[in-house]
């Protein structure tokens, strides 16, 4: 939601401030289908920014996730293989 409303203001402000060295933030609509420096590209431009915010923030989660449950069972295989009884199951 950061990202979308991020792009939907970065759009606006650009609509309605249009700085004299203005980045060429149409170009951003070779990758987001639709978009134009427009009202209608701030939606646009919202919605793809959403879906795009949503799925890397969804692999960061899930890396990071996968981080920590493989540090946890590194510790778990040490912990137990320092127990002094690791032979008596055997």
């Amino acid at each position: 939601m950061v990202l979308a409303f991020a792009f939907a203001l970065l759009t606006l402000a650009h609509l309605l401030i249009l700085p004299p060295e203005a980045w060429h933030i149409d170009l951003l609509g070779e990758y987001f289908l639709g978009y134009r420096v427009s009202v209608g590209g701030v939606f646009i431009g919202g919605i793809w920014a959403f879906i795009v915010g949503f799925v890397a923030g969804w692999l960061l989660a899930f890396a990071r996730n996968l981080v920590v449950w493989l540090w946890l069972e590194i510790i778990r295989m040490k912990a137990n293989l320092g127990r002094s009884d690791f032979l008596d199951g055997i």
